[in-house]
């Protein structure tokens, strides 16, 4: 494109300082009445289970979803707590304390959704569900039960979409399950899996058990959380001894700094950063109130945090939520759910034109050009949307950059643009 073309925006808007955005957790519309244990994702829709009897102030027994602007129950729910949720051959399937669903017909610890209707399936378990994941197309359940369908399966059991079968047999309870490195991660109160001698975290790949390194966690470690982050897998729980969070590469253990303060319930990653959440008041030895991320180096606070125990979190249509026992989150009412909000920061016009960078047309219908006027190639062109999220990285190194944006919604969006010889600006595009 030529560069004739191009319109010189002038006096665009800088942002003098060095952070683009702030977060801040919101509230999920009226929130929930009791405590959110689990998450997922499901046609296009966020569930939410746990403890809770009505979400945005209807009935919902123990399990409710959100469109992004409203709650609404899932038909007439569950008999009980909720504890672990996962999607599989396109079905939500439930796990925890309940024995009953669709109002009073059974279902033992396990039950399916399929968008429409709730069912039982496969006998389900003897004893409570703590976990589900998906692995190998087939879906583990971990818990703290001997049978699964009448057969002795002892603390785990998988389905594969006709019928329940033995996996492992772990010589107590389940709390955790997470899948790295296409191997099976199980945590829990065990010292044998599948024969292996395993201190409370074992791995499966598919073959054959066995135990993950030389675990060096002392007193009665518990692992509660697992989530892949930098091709690494991350592991939550209450092992005090390694600050209560740790990182498996495949071969050897690190750790994350000085780890968190306390019990670590829950982990996701979100914006290239990994977020946990638990009981904790401090990490990285500062203070963080039940919420922290860490960048790869060091640990920061999620704005002040919450009041009580974050128990889940999830990334839904672009936004992480956290789920727990809270009532408040950044000082403000958010009950047991809520949602992190960025928004731009120390916006400050600048008091003399910036005529080093072009973009037109702006606003545009979702095509933007960037120009360096002086032939400086720049070094990179961030995009950032209200909530703070990188849509649009480019470090191609060329002193003009055509930007297509036409799969955005309309809205103001974020620049922050860097050139090789050391030029820099932040400012703001329009689609329309």
């Amino acid at each position: 494109m030529k560069t004739k073309l191009l319109l010189i925006i002038i006096g665009l808007t800088i942002w003098t300082a060095g952070k683009l955005f702030s977060q801040s957790w919101v509230p999920v519309g009226t929130g929930t009445n009791n405590r959110v244990s689990a998450m997922a994702v499901y046609n296009g829709e966020l569930y939410a289970a746990g403890w809770l009897t009505t979400a945005g102030g209807s009935s919902s027994n123990y399990i409710a979803k959100w469109n992004g602007s409203v709650w609404t129950s899932v038909s007439s729910g569950l008999g009980g707590y909720v504890n672990a949720l996962a999607v599989y051959n396109g079905e939500l399937y439930a796990g925890g304390e309940f024995t009953t669903i669709s109002i009073g017909n059974p279902a033992f610890y396990l039950a399916k959704w399929n968008g429409s209707s709730w069912a039982a399936f496969g006998g389900g378990t003897s004893g409570v569900v703590n976990a589900l994941a998906v692995y190998n197309n087939e879906l583990y359940i971990g818990g703290n039960f001997v049978f699964a369908n009448g057969i002795n399966v002892s603390n785990l059991a998988k389905w594969n979409g006709s019928a329940l079968s033995v996996s492992g047999m772990p010589n107590d309870y389940v709390t955790a399950l997470g899948v790295y490195n296409n191997k099976l991660f199980v945590g829990g109160n065990f010292s044998n899996v599948g024969g292996a001698t395993a201190f409370n975290i074992a791995q499966y790949d598919g073959t054959t058990w066995s135990s993950v390194g030389s675990v060096t966690w002392t007193g009665a470690p518990l692992v509660y959380a697992f989530a892949n982050y930098n091709s690494t897998l991350s592991v939550g729980g209450s092992f005090y001894s390694s600050d209560n969070v740790s990182n498996w590469n495949g071969t050897s253990w690190t750790g994350f700094g000085t780890g968190v303060g306390n019990t670590v319930y829950s982990l996701t990653t979100f914006n290239n950063e990994l977020y946990a959440g638990g009981t904790f008041t401090t990490a990285g030895g500062t203070t963080a109130n039940k919420v922290a991320k860490w960048n790869g180096s060091s640990w920061s606070a999620v704005s002040t945090g919450m009041n009580n125990t974050v128990y889940s979190l999830a990334v839904y249509n672009s936004e992480l939520y956290a789920g727990g026992d809270f009532i408040t989150a950044s000082g403000i009412s958010a009950t047991f759910i809520a949602k992190l909000s960025s928004t731009p920061t120390d916006i400050q016009p600048s008091t003399q034109n910036d005529n080093s960078f072009n973009v037109f047309p702006n606003p545009s219908t979702g095509q933007f050009v960037f120009s360096s006027t002086n032939s400086t190639a720049f070094k990179t062109i961030k995009i950032y949307n209200l909530s703070g999220q990188t849509i649009y990285l480019n470090t191609t190194q060329q002193s003009e950059i055509f930007v297509d944006l036409n799969e955005q919604t309309k809205g103001l969006y974020f620049y922050s643009i860097q050139t090789l010889d050391g030029h820099s600006t932040n400012g703001k595009i329009t689609i329309q």
